[in-house]
């Protein structure tokens, strides 16, 4: 009986022991892969201010990925904006629109449909529609916007006026 007891001891011992060498295992894993994610969201943002955007958009995407991976989603979903952001730097408006999407569904899904990072993406898909001329479009994207900013912010809110600005502009063409 004794022996028992102290084998169960041991054992327990032994999966407390190796469980937490997992966690401290995985916490390193984290720090050096959201380091890493930073190195690369660095490099992406270098490209982009030398307007080489096809780099970084492959920066963009491999920092991404890693902030996914490990739950950084403020930083996830930012690298997903300026995904977009880049391919309507270059004219293609359709991967544009699907980050977009990407960048929509990726903050409701973390946040709630009500989060100003909804609004955010709402912004940047009217943005593009603008750009591609699509007006009626746009206008619909930055009303959902306007929405979302107006209730969480109010209206003297800086997002908010840029917003109205937006409209404006929209409702000039």
């Amino acid at each position: 009986m004794y022996l028992k007891i102290c084998c169960g001891i041991a054992l327990a011992g032994f999966f407390l022991f190796f469980s937490h060498s997992m966690l401290i295992a995985q916490k390193k894993d984290i720090t050096r892969d959201t380091t890493l994610a930073n190195t690369y969201f660095a490099a992406a943002e270098k490209c982009y201010k030398e307007t080489k955007y096809d780099s970084s958009i492959v920066w963009y995407q491999m920092a991404g990925s890693l902030y996914r991976s490990h739950g950084v989603w403020k930083s996830y979903v930012k690298c997903l904006d300026l995904i977009n952001v880049s391919y309507r730097m270059t004219a293609k408006y359709d991967q544009a629109l699907a980050y977009c999407d990407s960048f929509a569904r990726a903050a409701s899904a973390q946040w709630g449909p009500d989060d100003p990072e909804v609004g955010n993406a709402y912004s940047s898909t009217a943005v593009v529609y603008q750009v591609m001329g699509e007006y009626d479009k746009s206008l619909d994207y930055h009303l959902k916007a306007l929405k979302i900013r107006s209730e969480k912010f109010g209206d003297r809110h800086a997002a908010t006026g840029i917003t109205y600005s937006n409209l404006g502009i929209i409702y000039y063409y």
